[in-house]
């Protein structure tokens, strides 16, 4: 796998521009949603040099990136659902090029985006019926596109996102949070957001379609989550944890009086992860939550710091001197104001 892939998976990296030693590539996305439930995305990535040249042609570019392909499927897939696995979607078609297509980048990080020309294209089809971010009320259901890259990583954002419908099913259309900027665009039905950073870009995109007879399936959640250990060390909670079966996120929380906190996190089979708190109030629990559903729970134990045995003689040692100090202290006065000896000691002289 190419050194950039690897970096990728690592730090998930801007879909729009995702960096690796040698050079970027600038990602946009189409979404077309059609009446039968299902979305297609189409992936464009255009790759260029730190200074801004275009690498689009260069075979070994081209080589690297159609070997890294499963990495922009399961990018897609995260964008509606936590466990790709759980995800019904289908590859219309492997990464290829396509001359004609433009990309939209800011490529010199100047404030303005650069057109493209040339494009690496992926499609692939997602089954909305089997995403969890989709609600139905009646025949009119809600999705929200999660933006997976900010989720990961909240560095990187999606900088161009065209979303087009076939006609008559889009009803109203948000985005959230609501501080994000809306579709710069609005053109024959298709709404087109361009983001030049972050604090633009939404989290989510979220449209809601008129889809008669469309329902929703719920495949059983694959995670299970074991809590290996969960404690509470001076003042911080400390959870360690691992998925035994499946993959997705999850959110960890401690349960304490009066309130709680929450963490979110990727887990996997084989990986052991470590999640730490400050708790405000006194702590109670751990719960660990996936798809809606508790999947874990433990109480916590909490761990005595005992005082070294070094410790203990600096103390001992320390107490001694205070003795030795006050003994000093008293035979300095003594001596100062003359205190007469006492009747023993005037029995001993005259002897």
């Amino acid at each position: 796998m190419a050194k950039w892939y690897a970096i990728l998976l690592l730090v998930a990296l801007a879909p729009a521009c995702y960096a690796q030693p040698q050079y970027w590539v600038a990602l946009n996305f189409d979404l077309h949603f059609r009446r039968d439930g299902v979305v297609v995305v189409r992936a464009l990535l255009h790759p260029f040099t730190l200074e801004g040249e275009s690498l689009y042609g260069n075979s070994t570019v081209e080589e690297e990136l159609k070997r890294g392909q499963n990495v922009t499927i399961n990018e897609i897939a995260l964008m509606f659902t936590n466990d790709p696995d759980s995800l019904r979607y289908v590859l219309l078609e492997p990464l290829h090029p396509e001359d004609a297509a433009i990309v939209y980048c800011d490529v010199y990080g100047y404030g303005r985006f650069e057109e493209l020309k040339g494009a690496y294209v992926i499609s692939v089809a997602v089954y909305l019926n089997t995403s969890e971010f989709v609600e139905v009320e009646d025949s009119v259901i809600t999705v929200e596109v999660r933006d997976s890259y900010t989720s990961r990583d909240p560095r990187s954002w999606i900088d161009v996102l065209r979303a087009s419908f076939d006609e008559g099913i889009l009803l109203s259309y948000s985005w959230r949070p609501s501080r994000a900027k809306g579709p710069s665009l609005k053109r024959g039905g298709a709404l087109v957001w361009m983001n030049l950073n972050e604090p633009e870009a939404p989290d989510f995109y979220i449209f809601r379609l008129k889809l008669p007879g469309f329902n929703i399936v719920k495949p059983p959640s694959r995670l299970r989550v074991k809590i290996l250990e969960a404690k509470v060390v001076g003042s911080t909670a400390i959870v360690t944890l691992t998925a035994e079966e499946g993959k997705g996120y999850s959110f960890v929380r401690l349960i304490e009086e009066g309130g709680e906190q929450a963490r979110k996190v990727y887990l996997e089979a084989r990986r052991t992860i470590q999640v730490r708190f400050k708790p405000v109030n006194k702590p109670l629990r751990i719960e660990v939550w996936s798809d809606h559903h508790k999947v874990a729970e433990s109480p916590l134990e909490r761990e005595n710091v005992l005082i070294a045995p070094f410790s203990l003689r600096k103390i001992a040692g320390i107490l001694l001197l205070a003795v030795a100090a006050t003994l000093v202290v008293i035979a300095a006065e003594r001596k100062k104001h003359k205190i007469p000896p006492s009747p023993e000691e005037c029995s001993s002289l005259e002897l």
